[in-house]
């Protein structure tokens, strides 16, 4: 999603990724591009960090006990959405 970002395109469907992230082996595959466009503010890490926090996933996650501080997430989430670069993601990816 980070490269996704630098290339300055949107995929647009990262807010509901069920459909379009495979995981094979921890290894996560983006497919179905048919939606992708160019933009000057590309948001698909954002978007990914929206699908975290929402209710639609909260259930599952607590199920398998795991706890995202959503406030703390929508933060660094914002900094990142400033200023979209590998550190900023990696904060992300840590508090996760």
């Amino acid at each position: 999603m980070l490269i996704l970002d630098k290339l300055k395109v949107d995929k647009e469907e990262m807010h509901h990724p069920l459909k379009h992230v495979i995981i094979s082996r921890n290894n996560p595959y983006l497919i179905d591009f048919e939606r992708i466009h160019h933009v000057q503010n590309p948001k698909n890490v954002t978007q990914f960090c929206q699908f975290l926090t929402s209710g639609h996933l909260s259930k599952i996650l607590y199920d398998k006990k795991i706890n995202i501080d959503k406030e703390n997430l929508i933060r660094l989430a914002k900094i990142y959405k400033n200023n979209q670069n590998r550190a900023n993601l990696k904060k992300i990816i840590d508090l996760i």
